[in-house]
């Protein structure tokens, strides 16, 4: 039995000249395309913010993940003035089950920050009018999480000005901060 012929007569080589022109043509158009319209990194890439959310439900109703979006959306509007927003919902399991089960979501946002300008700039004012004098400067870092360095030219109480800070983040509303020393800092750098 013979499934080819002996006296076919395949050019291959021919076919390899147009194959690697086609090839050729390919790569040079997914290079234009790419140059012209860019990436469309995820999350992943980009970074943001990730949210672990918990719902208690007694009858086992689950929140739907289009309502947990358009909420992220609207704290992004709230406090940056746009909705514009990746957001991501997963499910997600940390094990145990209890009386009242727990639902958990991991949100995924590419904001690394809710915290807009104007309300970062009445941060710098308040700590400003609180320190005065005493102030040396104000760094503002928006890498990762929005850090607020200050920095007084005299030593006081670590516990009395972590609890006016607070009052100051708090007048913002912003109730959900931490204050670390520069002793601390320079301990956890040490480390």
């Amino acid at each position: 039995m013979q499934f080819i012929r002996p006296d076919i007569n395949i050019d291959f080589m021919n076919a390899a000249k147009k194959a690697r022109l086609l090839s050729i043509a390919l790569v040079l158009s997914s290079a234009a395309v790419l140059l012209t319209f860019g990436l469309n990194l995820g999350i992943d890439f980009r970074g943001g913010t990730k949210i672990i959310a918990a719902f208690e439900s007694s009858d086992g109703a689950s929140v739907d993940r289009d309502q947990i979006r358009e909420v992220v959306r609207d704290i992004a509007e709230q406090q940056l003035g746009t909705r514009d927003v990746q957001v991501e919902v997963q499910d997600f399991f940390s094990g145990g089950v209890g009386e009242r089960e727990h639902r958990r979501y991991q949100v995924l946002t590419e904001l690394t920050t809710f915290l807009g300008e104007d309300r970062r700039v009445a941060l710098e004012k308040g700590l400003t009018e609180l320190f005065g004098d005493n102030l040396r400067n104000i760094n503002v870092i928006r890498e990762g999480e929005d850090k607020f360095y200050v920095m007084l030219k005299e030593k006081r109480p670590i516990a009395e000005t972590a609890k006016q800070i607070a009052e100051v983040f708090a007048e913002q509303k912003l109730s959900q901060i931490r204050l670390i020393s520069s002793l601390e800092r320079q301990m956890d750098i040490g480390f």
